[in-house]
Parts: structure tokens; sequence; C-alpha cells
């Protein structure tokens, strides 16, 4: 699993021999399913904007591959996030500078509703919301080569950008002793760095037919404010879709990241004293299996024609972390996109 995410980029890189094309699209397989980020391009002078809103649920621990019991947590720490629920929500512009480079920005507002149990006081179980700003990522797609001829289209651009420090990285909690600590690493709503954003993106299809695959890579740069930086995170993500009728389209896609551990250490948080909070302990991956559907407005439909819903659900396939890590759930996925 090690090899996951540089096996992806290698295949991708394969496909390089075909780049993204300028959004023409009229058919719902033209988008890949909405967890795909960065997916097209657009024309010359055109404009996309759009509203995502994502939800995920954590619900325990696992440590390797297995769950482990919350006893288990509670006597290694003080404090543990027994369940979580995490909303995002985020706009998306997107602006054809030329047909072959395309400018996007993805500013997002966050909210964590988390079940903190402790191992005082009889396991006391309390609730604990944060919410605020998250990080922005500013990115530019660029075409490589394109294709297109009446029996298929392959389409290949790169994905750059950087993800800037706009989200909070001094959300607290406070422990069975009514001390205030930061919340550990993961559940910060920023990185306090300006990180690099590296990868790229390839699409096919054919008759009702498309496909793609894509590589995103996030790198951190230097360290926060606190003294440490969060760990580079590896995607790689493969997909195939059908439209079912002139408007809808269905879609499979296998989900892969990899996130390494934290650099450096916030030492204004004890080790013990809630899960997460130990560096060394936080690298991982996962595989989600995800089920999506996209409904696109015909040019028949006046003033809502280009306009696009679409959602996508996710499972685990596969999860390991090195250490104590919450247990994921499912992740839920929607989106409006109005392309004019």
């Amino acid at each position: 699993m090690k090899h996951f995410i540089g096996a992806g980029a290698f295949a991708l890189a394969l496909l390089a021999v075909s780049s993204a094309q300028a959004d023409d699209r009229k058919t719902p397989t033209d988008h890949a399913p909405i967890g795909v980020e960065g997916d097209h391009l657009h024309k010359k002078g055109e404009w996309m904007v759009g509203y995502d809103y994502e939800r995920s649920r954590t619900s325990g621990y696992r440590s390797g591959t297995s769950k482990v019991s919350n006893a288990s947590v509670m006597k290694a720490y003080g404090e543990a996030a027994v369940e979580m629920d995490m909303e995002m929500h985020m706009v998306e512009v997107m602006y054809g500078i030329t047909d072959d480079l395309t400018l996007m920005i993805m500013p997002q507002y966050m909210v964590m509703d988390m079940t903190h149990q402790s191992s005082h006081g009889g396991g006391h179980i309390h609730q604990h919301t944060t919410q605020g700003f998250g990080d922005t990522e500013v990115m530019g797609l660029y075409s490589l080569y394109k294709k297109e001829d009446e029996a298929n289209r392959q389409a290949v651009h790169l994905n750059l950008g950087l993800s800037l420090p706009t989200g909070s990285i001094d959300e607290t909690f406070i422990d069975h002793h009514d001390k205030v600590y930061n919340l550990p690493y993961q559940m910060q709503f920023g990185s306090g760095t300006v990180d690099p954003i590296i990868g790229a993106t390839y699409n096919g299809s054919a008759g009702q037919w498309a496909w793609g695959a894509q590589t995103l890579n996030t790198i951190r740069v230097g360290e926060n404010s606190k003294g440490y930086s969060l760990g580079n995170e590896y995607t790689a993500t493969g997909w195939i879709a059908r439209n079912v009728t002139d408007f809808a389209s269905l879609s499979l896609r296998l989900d892969g990241e990899r996130w390494d551990d934290v650099s450096g250490r916030n030492t204004s948080l004890p080790l013990k004293a809630i899960a997460g909070a130990n560096p060394s302990e936080l690298d991982g991956e996962r595989v989600m299996a995800n089920v999506g559907l996209n409904l696109l407005a015909g040019e028949n439909l006046g003033v809502l024609a280009g306009q696009r819903l679409a959602v996508e659900f996710g499972l685990p396939a596969y999860q390991r972390y090195s250490g104590v890590q919450p247990d994921m759930d499912y992740r839920l996925q929607l989106a409006w996109q109005w392309a004019f």
C-alpha cells in the first residue's frame, strides 16, 4: 500500500500522451465525479462558480488496520474524540485566462462537532464544537495535450497551486482538570504554512462512457508559529462513468490517500493529553470506494443551462494508521456549479 500513490502517479504519467480541453461540455460525463478537484479547464473568458458541501463522520479509533476499543484508548490518553462529524462549505471560482490555462480559487469554512470522552470521572462524555475558515487553495490548470475526434477524446493537464494558511491552528479544548490545550494537529482548520500543490489529471471518453485519473500532492514547507509542520499528503484516484440519460450520469471511483507524520511538535500540547497529540503516530493511508451522480441542465432549459448538480458518497475500503487515529465511517459530498 505504501507504493499505491507512486504507482498511481506513474500510471498517470504513462497516460500523458494525450490534455484537458476547454470546457465545451454538453453531457454529464464531461465532468468528473464531484470529489475530483480541478478536473477540467474553461475557455478563454469563461467563468464557473460553485458551492461544495462535504460531510464526513468518524467513530471510534483504529491502529494499524484494526479497530481498537475506546476503553484501550482511554488507558493511554486523558481524552479522546470518540465521534466526530466534520462539515466543509467551499466556494469554487474558476476563470479561463486562455484556452489552455484556467485559474481557480477555493476558500472554505469548516465545522467540527465532536463527542469527547475523558479517562477520568467515570468516562465523562461531553460535546465540543469548533468552526472557522480553513486553508484556501489557489490553483492553475495548464493543458499539456488534447486530442478529439468522432470516436473519442483524451485530455491531460497539470494541476499546480498553493494552499494558503487562512485556517486557524489555535483551536482548543478543555480537559477534565479544566485545563485548556490546543486540539490535536489533525483537528485544526489549517496547516499554518504555505504549501505547494502539485498534480496532474487525465480525462478520456468514448460514446456514453468516460473515465479518468488524477494525482494531487500537498508538500509542507517550513514550520508554523506553533513549531511544527503537518505531514505531506499524497492522493491518487481513478474513475469510470456512464451517461444514463441526456442529463444524468452515474460514476464509480476509487480514491487513495496517504499522509506523513507531523514534523516538529507543539510543545504546549502534552503527548498524553488527547488521542492524536503524538506527532510521530499520525501517518496513515486510506482507500475510499465512491458512487456518484451528475445532473447537467441542457441548453433548452434557458437560465438553467450549464448548471450542474452532483453528489458522491464514499465508504472506506481500506484503512491503515501508524498510531491510534479516528476510524472513518463515510464521506458525502454535494455540489452546485454554473459555467457561463
